[in-house]
């Protein structure tokens, strides 16, 4: 099951709403008791053996600044870039369109999360679950998600709302 995505795809993650879980037992577990969807945006794809993928995966909290390179965040496209400084300007909001000013919008902030892709780095082993981090800018997986799709499969779950 190697090769299942390519730098550029979005994908539906299904994240933790518990984070910063040091294995993927843990992590997995979070999942199965709480979680939230988040489009994806493959910023980078790790493609590894399934040795690699298990020592990686059983120490997630590590500092890594070389494995995750700080791949996160999260960015919207350049026609949702537009939509959002049109509906800056029509709700009156001057000045720059920062982080600041968005999240102390309750509308701007509300269309950005609809609207945004979460950078996400892929990583991927033979026989092993895909996994998909985001560092939010910190050398460890500080958040560690899986394929919505194929964590419904494996559990079984019809619909998420």
């Amino acid at each position: 099951m190697t090769n299942r995505v390519k730098l550029g795809d979005q994908v539906l993650v299904a994240f933790p709403s518990i984070n910063k879980n040091d294995t993927i037992e843990e992590n997995r577990r979070q999942i199965r008791a709480t979680f939230r969807v988040s489009r994806c945006l493959v910023k980078r794809v790790l493609r590894v053996s399934p040795e690699h993928f298990d020592l990686i995966t059983s120490r997630y909290l590590e500092d890594e600044p070389s494995l995750w390179q700080k791949v996160g965040g999260s960015e919207l496209l350049p026609g949702d870039d537009q939509a959002l400084r049109a509906l800056a300007q029509k709700l009156g909001v001057t000045g720059e369109l920062d982080h600041r000013a968005i999240c102390s919008n309750p509308v701007l902030l509300a269309f950005y999360r609809a609207r945004c892709l979460v950078n996400v780095t892929a990583l991927e082993a033979p026989n092993r679950p895909l996994q998909f981090v985001n560092t939010e800018g910190h050398s460890y997986a500080r958040y560690v998600g899986e394929l919505l799709e194929d964590w419904q499969a494996e559990n079984q779950v019809q619909e998420v709302i």
